[in-house]
């Protein structure tokens, strides 16, 4: 995963992987959910097609959070073509994460 800790960085992820599905996870360190749902993103990727960042709270510009309406973690945001397409919070199981992955790479 590539780490992100600026609005800069944020955006210019979000920008440079407009061929492909790109997920932001915002998580902190301490968050127990967070790291279940981290270990499911190591075991499943890589995935063809997709590239994963992650936001840690504790480090990154807050504006970040802010400007994407990120309120709870764990939050995953999804982007195609460099916008917004989908989004959830909170821990969910594997089998959801590769169903929501799958409907959001053929949007």
């Amino acid at each position: 995963m590539e780490k992100i800790l600026t609005k800069n960085e944020f955006s210019q992820f979000v920008e440079n992987s407009k061929d492909k599905l790109a997920l932001v996870d915002f998580k902190a360190a301490w968050c127990g959910p967070c790291r279940m749902l981290g270990q499911i993103f190591d075991d499943i990727f890589p995935i063809d097609g997709v590239v994963v960042g992650e936001v840690d709270l504790d480090e990154a510009d807050e504006e970040i959070a802010t400007e994407h309406g990120v309120r709870n973690i764990p939050t995953v945001l999804f982007f195609k073509n460099g916008l917004q397409i989908d989004r959830f919070t909170g821990m969910i199981g594997r089998e959801a994460i590769e169903n929501k992955i799958k409907e959001n790479l053929e949007k």
